[in-house]
């Protein structure tokens, strides 16, 4: 599975990807760091190099010295993770379309948020919001982020 998914993210990167994120729920630590290790050399080919975050696993984005984390519910909070991080590493987080949410990671010192899922996926189980949640918040994070 990890060189299908390296394949994978490789023909993303081909094709314009200007980040990368690394999204592995139900992987072993050992696994985790190696994937991605490989899919880290794998973007190193590229100019420019597609940013590298890693989902949910601090300890795995310190490991491989990934360009970011992303993080959600359940996982480490936004503002234990900015200072775990520092400054000079990208702080992604999932608000599932609140306001409350993304102000919180706002805070926290985020560089971008997630919404939230748009449609049904095998590995959510909130209910997808569609693009009716994006409006209002556009309208509130507007030059806040990043």
């Amino acid at each position: 599975p990890g060189i299908d998914l390296v394949s994978k993210l490789h023909a993303a990167a081909a094709g314009g990807a200007t980040s990368i994120q690394l999204r592995l729920k139900k992987t072993g630590t050992a696994d985790y760091v190696a994937l991605a290790r490989e899919t880290q050399a794998m973007l190193a080919e590229f100019n420019p190099r597609p940013w590298f975050i890693i989902d949910d696993r601090l300890d795995v984005c310190l490991v491989v010295d990934a360009d970011g984390l992303h993080v959600g519910d359940g996982d480490l909070d936004p503002v234990d993770a900015r200072r775990l991080l520092g400054p000079g590493k990208i702080l992604g987080v999932s608000t599932y379309g609140e306001v409350a949410r993304a102000e919180a990671a706002i805070i926290a010192g985020c560089d971008y948020i997630g919404t939230g899922s748009i449609r049904t996926s095998a590995t959510k189980v909130t209910v997808a919001k569609g693009l009716g949640q994006m409006p209002k918040l556009v309208e509130h994070v507007n030059g806040r982020v990043g």
